[in-house]
């Protein structure tokens, strides 16, 4: 608490960050991915309540920590050089002394980190003459996390009815007593590609969906979506048999994200690429952080995404899907909204936590007649007329009014 009461000082004494921290502050939350150096297991330490915050506001964050294994449920990485490639988009956030502080920057610099938050006790004279000297950009000396975002020390998370994980921990699901199932893409080092093991996980789960879960949320960790296949599992010497294998395993997975009776909602905080984007596109509600983007890149490396642009013409048309397929272009989720891709755009601070609000929304209502209606409006788009489509509706909503909870709603409005 000492460091938060010091920075409170700061702020009654009068102390005035410049409008250009409070746009680095900005910048830095923008990050699709974050990370705690200096995260710890005790809960009234800063470096627990700094990775709490995180969590509570639904941000995706790795703690790193050279001690421990996992921490509040999270992996650790002992190292930001365990981040991979993606480690330079990250917001890295540090609680350490600034000893250790001093030793970090050299690191950073190595990276080509450009959003390095010292929390407050983490800094000294040594350690900002030194980022001087490497060129590096800095928030420091006062603004705090928690402050910025907002922390509540009682938080905790839904509890959890059942959780697993499968494929070395690249893939994990929790469902929780909200009656929401998420599946998390966790292999950020690898930019979450969906290699064999994850999508035989994923095709587990869903192909034996509790039926207690009302809402899946598919998302991940780190600054990708998802990278797409895992191109090892095309590898020459493998064989076209298990070539085949994989790639309808991936249709699969994509097929039973429409199919099975929840509603499916991706939540893609960074770039969805090829079988990334194939995965979003086939939830049924597309929720992207105005940082993410969506790729059909197949023709610029030599090939073509035949298969992910499957479900991209089914949400936004044939045009759209030969758009990105001949171009090959990332589009950004702001055009990605306008194209009908995604359903909503928001800023990546609030990504997860409205995705969240959403979800529990939804699992609020009738399951039966949430799920029915997921299985009519599917049936219904599958048709060439309107006169068919009313075909397919006009019955359901018949059975629909016959059932006594909405005989209840109708002696409730009727006039």
């Amino acid at each position: 608490m000492h460091r938060l009461q010091r920075l409170h000082l700061h702020l009654a004494h009068g102390r005035n960050f410049s409008q250009a921290t409070a746009s680095e502050i900005g910048q830095f939350l923008a990050a699709p991915g974050f990370a705690v150096v200096g995260a710890s297991q005790e809960r009234q330490k800063f470096g627990n309540k700094v990775l709490r915050c995180y969590m509570q506001h639904g941000l995706s964050a790795v703690p790193v920590s050279i001690t421990q294994k996992v921490i509040e449920g999270l992996p650790c990485v002992s190292s930001l050089k365990d981040l991979g490639k993606e480690v330079c988009d990250y917001g890295v956030s540090v609680i350490t002394p600034p000893k250790v502080t001093l030793g970090l920057l050299d690191l950073a610099k190595d990276l080509g980190l450009t959003r390095l938050w010292l929390q407050p006790g983490s800094e000294s004279p040594e350690v900002l003459q030194r980022a001087g000297e490497l060129g590096l950009g800095l928030i420091h000396s006062g603004p705090c996390l928690l402050v910025e975002l907002g922390f509540n020390p009682s938080w905790e998370p839904a509890q959890a009815l059942e959780e697993g994980q499968a494929a070395d921990g690249a893939l994990s699901w929790r469902l929780d007593e909200k009656q929401v199932l998420t599946l998390t893409l966790s292999d950020s080092r690898r930019r979450n590609a969906l290699g064999r093991p994850v999508l035989q996980g994923l095709h587990d789960v869903l192909q034996n969906i509790s039926p207690r879960a009302r809402v899946v949320l598919l998302e991940a960790q780190g600054p990708v979506f998802s990278s797409g296949h895992d191109f090892g599992d095309f590898a020459a010497d493998l064989g076209a048999r298990a070539h085949e294998e994989t790639l309808k395993l991936c249709c699969e997975v994509a097929l039973l994200l429409k199919k099975i009776p929840p509603p499916t909602i991706a939540v893609v905080q960074g770039l969805a690429t090829a079988a990334g984007c194939q995965m979003a596109c086939a939830c049924d509600l597309v929720l992207a952080a105005d940082t993410a983007a969506f790729q059909l890149p197949g023709a610029a490396n030599g090939g073509f995404c035949h298969t992910p642009a499957v479900p991209v013409a089914a949400r936004a048309g044939k045009q759209v899907a030969a758009e990105m397929a001949f171009l090959a272009q990332k589009v950004p989720a702001v055009r990605a909204e306008r194209l009908g891709l995604v359903s909503q755009v928001l800023p990546r601070v609030k990504l997860a936590s409205e995705a969240r609000k959403l979800a529990e929304r939804i699992a609020s209502f009738d399951p039966e007649q949430i799920q029915k209606g997921k299985q009519v409006l599917n049936e219904q788009a599958s048709k060439s007329t309107l006169e068919e489509r009313f075909q397919v509706a006009q019955p359901a909503m018949l059975e629909m009014f016959a059932t006594p909870a909405s005989q209840k709603m109708v002696a409730k409005f009727r006039r």
